[in-house]
């Protein structure tokens, strides 16, 4: 197995929840910790992800909506990690998600060494539990 890191700045990330409706999330950055993993004749890409104060903003709310109360999400597969104050916080997924799956190492190893944002899909289906 092997553990790479990777920052990015704050971004709106455009997530489509399961039903097909839109959630645009804001973020102040997002850390990602991407693994490579080998399991029998298959290999993994996985990934952990950290998010800076996401919230939720759009021309119907007069605040942003931050993602950090209790009825977000599956029980206990996103963390909520506080910051110094109500609206600093981060989120984090519990268990890795799984980004590519392929029975190709080169394919794995150039998805693995790529420098690009990985679709979060799966990441944010957790959170607000539409998956």
């Amino acid at each position: 197995m092997k553990k790479k890191s990777e920052q990015y700045v704050g971004e709106i990330y455009n997530h489509i929840n399961i039903y097909g409706f839109p959630y645009d999330v804001v973020n102040d950055g997002i850390a990602i910790e991407k693994f490579i993993i080998k399991y029998k004749k298959e290999y993994f890409i996985a990934y952990r992800a950290k998010i800076k104060n996401p919230h939720l903003c759009d021309e119907e709310f007069t605040q942003p909506l931050y993602l950090n109360g209790g009825f977000w999400g599956f029980p206990n597969m996103i963390q909520v990690h506080n910051g110094k104050n109500k609206n600093e916080f981060s989120i984090e997924n519990v268990l890795l998600e799984i980004a590519l799956k392929t029975k190709e190492k080169e394919q794995a190893e150039t998805f693995f060494n790529e420098e690009r944002l990985l679709d979060l899909k799966q990441f944010f289906d957790d959170v607000f539990g539409d998956g």
